[in-house]
């Protein structure tokens, strides 16, 4: 073999296995965020230099912000060009609503308007799209064991009427021509979910036994915001498609044609006659649910809903 194509065989083969970024782009459009969180860190040690572009840093912040990591998210754009200063203002945005800031919780925004546009570069659509388009918030609410040895979501201080009390982003969402087609697509979409995402897996642990196990300890830290992590081990096996379908009959919110499964609010009992918290579905805000107390309510009170209040705007 000529010496030029045994050099091409060899550079071929030492280059082989290194990520690039157009990987994490790609795990990035395919809704993998944890692994492309991975890859974009090890990109970044590898090569600082090549992670300063302004298309490198937009991935880098994206999968910060997928991944729960709004705070670096935010560093890693704080010197970012003109270019990227919509897509800083946006993780700026999201990082407040964490935090219990902003229009929602003011009353000024009800969710109904689309998130903002991030006027990006048209060819970056895709991997960019990976970005939430609400974060997630849990005020002053945490799980407990009821005296029916139920789990319920309880209020660890006064809470005044019209006070945000949780929003969440869904596990997964399905959509089908029947509740049973959006049932199935969603038990699916769940499994995937839970092979990709160290989070989607641990939230689905909490929600598949409500007896004492996992403790309200385990159940309140990973239906937080956790930062997200790709697994490292097999998919437990607990998690079959047949638990999975289990846990959406239990928890699963359907509006019209749509199925979405959520982790803390699956927490939350209905009552009729005890509600003192509405539930509205934010289709605009990457269909994200939150939660408002109807009432003033005392602290140390469980937290109701009526399933049949359910608002998707």
């Amino acid at each position: 073999m000529p010496w030029g194509q045994w050099l091409g065989k060899l550079l071929c083969w030492a280059c082989r296995g290194r990520p690039r970024l157009s990987d994490v782009q790609r795990h990035l459009s395919n809704g993998e965020v944890a692994a492309a969180w991975a890859l974009a860190v090890e990109l970044s040690n590898r090569n600082p230099k090549a992670m300063a572009s302004s298309e490198a840093l937009a991935v880098l912040a994206v999968a910060a912000a997928a991944t729960g990591r709004l705070e670096r998210a935010a560093e890693i754009l704080e010197d970012a060009s003109s270019e990227l200063r919509y897509l800083s203002e946006c993780i700026e945005r999201l990082l407040a609503v964490s935090r219990g800031q902003g229009e929602l919780f003011t009353g000024e925004n009800l969710g109904v308007d689309p998130a903002s546009e991030l006027l990006l570069p048209d060819d970056w659509a895709a991997w960019s799209a990976a970005l939430p388009k609400l974060a997630e918030f849990v005020g002053p609410v945490e799980i407990r064991w009821s005296g029916d040895a139920k789990r319920g979501l309880y209020t660890t201080r006064r809470v005044a009427c019209g006070e945000v009390l949780l929003i969440a982003l869904p596990v997964a969402t399905a959509e089908g021509s029947s509740k049973v087609e959006s049932h199935d697509a969603l038990v699916q979409r769940l499994l995937r979910a839970a092979k990709v995402s160290e989070r989607a897996r641990s939230q689905l642990l909490s929600l598949t036994d409500g007896s004492r196990a996992p403790s309200v300890e385990v159940a309140n830290h990973s239906l937080r915001l956790v930062y997200d992590f790709a697994p490292n081990t097999p998919l437990p096996s607990q998690l079959t498609a047949d638990v999975l379908s289990g846990v959406v009959d239990r928890n699963a919110f359907n509006i019209k044609d749509r199925c979405l499964l959520y982790g803390m609010p699956s927490m939350i009992n209905h009552s009729c006659g005890s509600r003192n918290a509405s539930a509205n579905i934010l289709v605009m805000l990457g269909n994200a649910i939150l939660f408002r107390a109807e009432a003033d309510i005392e602290e140390e009170r469980e937290v109701f809903f009526s399933y049949f209040k359910v608002s998707g705007s």
